[in-house]
């Protein structure tokens, strides 16, 4: 059975074995579109897809497009919360809630405008077997001293498309850093909550903080050598 496109239909339930299929060319509307008008206060659904041919297959929901392959929104106005896209997997061996990456262009698996928060940890791929060309970090303390650590506010309301937390932080200047060590620094293109860049393909330079801790734990390293040291002389002058 092939449905005509833009066919509007108030009621439609049937169970046939056929594929059902939609298809139009259409530069000003939606080639399906879905609607709830219920007012109950229950979870109604929009579009609900269903594959489960066997464990450890079937796609419930795929999108596909030139630009944004699936997009979800919650804004109706009222109490309670809102979810702009909500997952959660279970009963497997391994369960992703959410699995995502980019690897063509500037590559960002993810990108927030906002606050993150986690209840889990935040792991990091660190294995040998990933790395090449390892060695030691020299002795890191001449460049810790050119660290300029900073309180600053964000322009929260200047720059309302990153979404900026408001009050007092305590950081590094990306501009410092990247004089000291500019592998640590990168540049970020602005993403506004359309996916759409900004005019003129702003980007702002960000810090990987991560990678400041094995710098960190060398001076500190570093450091007790030198404590040790001291304490070994002291200890001789005293006899």
């Amino acid at each position: 059975m092939r449905l005509t496109p833009f066919l509007v239909l108030s009621t439609l339930s049937f169970t046939m074995a056929q594929d059902i299929a939609v298809k139009g060319n259409s530069s000003n509307t939606d080639i399906f579109s879905s609607t709830n008008t219920s007012t109950s206060a229950a979870d109604r659904v929009g579009v609900h897809g269903i594959s489960k041919p066997s464990a450890n297959w079937g796609i419930g929901v795929r999108g596909e497009a030139s630009y944004i392959g699936v997009q979800g929104e919650a804004s109706t106005s009222g109490t309670g919360v809102r979810y702009g896209g909500y997952f959660s997997a279970y009963g497997g061996q391994t369960n992703y809630g959410i699995y995502s990456y980019g690897n063509d262009g500037t590559n960002y698996a993810a990108y927030f405008s906002g606050n993150v928060y986690i209840t889990g940890t935040l792991s990091n791929a660190s294995d040998v077997a990933l790395k090449k060309n390892i060695s030691d970090i020299p002795s890191p303390l001449g460049k810790l001293s050119q660290l300029k650590p900073k309180s600053y506010e964000l322009r929260s309301n200047e720059i309302p498309e990153l979404s900026l937390p408001g009050g007092r932080k305590y950081g590094f200047l990306a501009q410092d850093i990247e004089t000291v060590y500019p592998e640590l620094v990168s540049n970020v293109p602005v993403v506004v909550p359309n996916g759409k860049t900004t005019t003129g393909q702003k980007s702002y330079k960000s810090v990987d903080y991560i990678g400041l801790i094995p710098i960190l734990v060398g001076c500190i390293q570093s450091q007790q050598t030198q404590i040790d040291a001291l304490k070994q002389e002291i200890q001789s002058l005293k006899k």
